[in-house]
Parts: C-alpha cells; structure tokens; sequence
C-alpha cells in the first residue's frame, strides 16, 4: 500500500468513527440507509448498523461477500 493509500484510509477511518458517534450509530439498533455508498465504508467501523445501499448499481458487484447487514435496494 502506498503512503498516500495509507493516509487517506486512517482519515477515512476517523471520519467514519466520528460520523457513528455524532449520530449515535450502534449495532442493530441502527438502521441507515446509504444512498450511493459502497460496502467498504461500513467495515471502517466497530459497529455493525443495519445498512442499506440505495440506487448503487457498482455496488451490486461489491456485494459478492457481503456482511448480513448490507442489504442492496436499486
């Protein structure tokens, strides 16, 4: 992985953990629905909310091994 790889996913990592935790994002208490969103974005964090990725045809194909908690609606 290169420096710049590295850098922008702890930033996206931070950004992703300060989003959980100004919106009070916990477990399966939560649902959100993503519009335009890929799966990757959710594995940044330690919770695990019910998402659901709306109108992503992309992320149909990134759906291969997805989580129990990614759903697909397009």
């Amino acid at each position: 992985m290169s420096w710049f790889g590295a850098l922008s996913g702890h930033f996206r990592r931070r950004r992703m953990q300060r989003f959980a935790r100004e919106l009070g994002i916990t477990a399966a208490a939560t649902s959100v629905l993503d519009i335009g969103g890929t799966p990757e974005c959710w594995d940044l964090l330690p919770v695990r909310p019910r998402v659901t990725l709306l109108n992503t045809p992309r992320a149909k194909d990134d759906l291969g091994g997805a989580q129990p908690w990614l759903e697909l609606m397009g």
